[in-house]
This record gives C-alpha cells, sequence and structure tokens, in this order.
C-alpha cells in the first residue's frame, strides 16, 4: 500500500523535525518514505510505502 502526498508552495521557515518525525515512525512500522521533485520551486511528492 502506498499514500502519495503533494506539497504546496508556503513562504515558511521549517526546522525539518516533521520529515525526521516521519521518517522515523514509516521505518519503524517496515516502510519506506521518499521524496520526488521536478526541481527547485517545483514543489515536492512525498510517498510513503507499507508492507501489506
Amino acid at each position: 500500500m502506498s499514500i502519495t502526498l503533494s506539497t504546496v508552495k508556503m513562504d515558511t521557515i521549517s526546522t525539518g523535525y516533521g520529515l525526521y518525525i516521519a521518517k522515523n515512525i514509516v521505518e519503524a512500522h517496515g516502510g519506506a518514505i521518499r521524496a520526488e521533485s521536478e526541481g527547485a520551486g517545483k514543489g515536492a511528492t512525498f510517498i510513503v510505502e507499507f508492507p501489506v
């Protein structure tokens, strides 16, 4: 099973902790998380996969 989330560009300051925490939770459950982007300023898509 996989879940795809697309981001919306926002002008905010971020620490990156959210992605770090999400990665650890997903991996703790045997899953994987990755990001894809078409380039700078184009946004990103985050793919979360869990074993079924």
